[in-house]
């Protein structure tokens, strides 16, 4: 068993002392490859591992639970690249609001992505995750290749009042349009803020986004 953890410590066995433990339990690496963050128990539970911050914790049920939320992950990844791969609108809200976000969008729940820390609502080419692990991110994710789907999402999710972001295909305005939605955003310590617009409507919507006080992105 142990042979596989070769790669985790430069080729050489690495014993039971030196793995993560939730409790009392021994925590294997999902991929033995670098060091993983991602690491199971002898019960099933997948946890998020962080040695030098955020510890240990609970992050899915079992196996399946943590590959349908990765093949989720995973369709939205830019590969391949453009043009061929999907526009995607990415949508990150700090607070669990996929309730309301999958009942202003009508999408139905997704058990098999669902658990005890987090919860899924899908449908073609939607995607609404929550994830609760606290140390490693607690929030909502929504990815849309649908402008209209990525504006009402972005309605219910300023609504509740919590810091949301957004990043996706940016598109220039039609001569004389005015925003019709706008709101900024923290990308860190080290990054300067950044500002979203919407224009347009129903059908036509444009949404851009830029770090505040520059010009707007548009070729």
């Amino acid at each position: 068993m142990f042979a596989a953890l070769k790669a985790l410590e430069g080729g050489r066995p690495l014993g039971p002392e030196k793995l993560p433990r939730a409790g009392r339990e021994v925590l294997l690496p999902v991929v033995a490859k670098g060091y993983p963050s991602v690491w199971i128990g002898e019960g099933g539970t997948v946890y998020l591992v962080d040695t030098e911050a955020a510890g240990v914790a609970p992050a899915f049920d079992g196996p399946a639970q943590y590959l349908e939320a990765l093949a989720i992950e995973l369709e939205t990844e830019p590969w391949p690249p453009e043009p061929e791969r999907l526009q995607w609108h990415h949508i990150s809200v700090a607070g669990l609001v996929g309730a309301a976000i999958a009942e202003a969008l009508y999408a139905p729940p997704f058990p098999p992505a669902s658990g005890a820390h987090g919860a899924a609502w899908l449908r073609e080419h939607l995607h609404i995750v929550e994830q609760d692990v606290p140390g490693f991110f607690v929030g909502t994710r929504v990815t849309t290749t649908d402008a209209d789907e990525a504006v009402a999402a972005l309605e219910a999710a300023l609504a509740t009042n919590l810091e949301v972001r957004w990043s996706g295909p940016q598109r220039r305005p039609r001569a004389g349009q005015r925003p019709v939605l706008s709101f900024t955003f923290a990308l860190g310590r080290n990054a300067p803020d950044r500002e979203a617009a919407v224009w347009g409507e129903p059908g036509d919507y444009r949404i851009a986004s830029r770090s505040v006080g520059d010009p707007w992105p548009f070729r």
